[in-house]
């Protein structure tokens, strides 16, 4: 089934959509350290007004739990601000939330958050 006959049906259900546009690459199957991790998520964040991260949580997944506290200071460095997503500050692809009950977090640039 193509994603836009998902997004379809979950739109004519009444749920939201959001999907991530930067990737920590922590599940390529490499061995990535916690630095490399953030290296790759600052790059990729560095050009997105919106970022919306993937990031996977396993038992063997340390070195991206390690690498989320530099991943955050550098990210508010560069001005970014952390929100939790919720239905009034959707803004990656045009598209809505998925999941109400799950908290996930979005970061934005100073000036690029419409509802901040």
């Amino acid at each position: 089934i193509p994603v836009t006959e998902c997004i379809k049906w979950l739109n004519a259900n009444n749920y939201k959509y959001v999907d991530w546009n930067v990737s920590s690459e922590d599940a390529t199957g490499k061995t990535l350290s916690a630095a490399e991790i953030a290296n790759i998520v600052v790059s990729e964040a560095s050009g997105c007004n919106n970022a919306y991260i993937l990031m996977h949580d396993s038992n063997n997944k340390n070195a991206t739990v390690q690498a989320i506290p530099s991943i955050v200071q550098q990210l508010q460095a560069l001005g970014f601000k952390f929100y939790v997503i919720d239905e009034n500050n959707l803004e990656t692809h045009g598209t809505r939330f998925m999941g109400e009950e799950t908290p996930l977090l979005s970061c934005h640039k100073q000036g690029h958050h419409k509802n901040r």
